[in-house]
């Protein structure tokens, strides 16, 4: 069973930021398995770190379109990305010695964070970009 399942009213109606929400997701749910079948370290320290990178380039692009736009709530929604690429950095660091550390309640954290970051901080952008005539 995936951790977590896309779902249309998850959709910011852009079109690459529903694909990199998307991505995300996916990469999220093959942390999920690797930790509840416990494969190997070097298969989730592989993964974790798809995910670290994805995430930052997926934000940078929101960002970048933010300034590009002048969307008024930017320095909101940046310190939202930073919380999460903080809480990333706390993973990658447990990994190593402590790798049995990262378990399936942190990946249910940070799917929570996501889901309430696309609900309402990605949602506010939506209705901006889209009157821009960004899809």
């Amino acid at each position: 069973m995936a951790l977590f399942e896309w779902r249309d009213k998850y959709s910011v109606q852009i079109t690459k930021f529903d694909n990199a929400h998307k991505k995300i997701i996916d990469l999220m749910n093959e942390i999920h398995d690797i930790i509840k079948l416990k494969k190997d370290y070097a298969s989730l320290e592989k993964v974790i770190g798809e995910l670290y990178d994805y995430t930052k380039t997926h934000f940078n692009d929101e960002i970048d379109l933010m300034k590009f736009y002048e969307y008024p709530e930017i320095e909101n929604h940046k310190k939202e990305h930073d919380s999460f690429i903080a809480e990333l950095d706390n993973i990658k660091a447990k990994l190593g010695e402590h790798a049995n550390l990262l378990n399936v309640q942190l990946l249910y954290i940070l799917k929570d964070w996501l889901i309430n970051h696309i609900m309402k901080a990605d949602m506010k952008y939506s209705d901006f970009f889209l009157k821009k005539g960004i899809k």
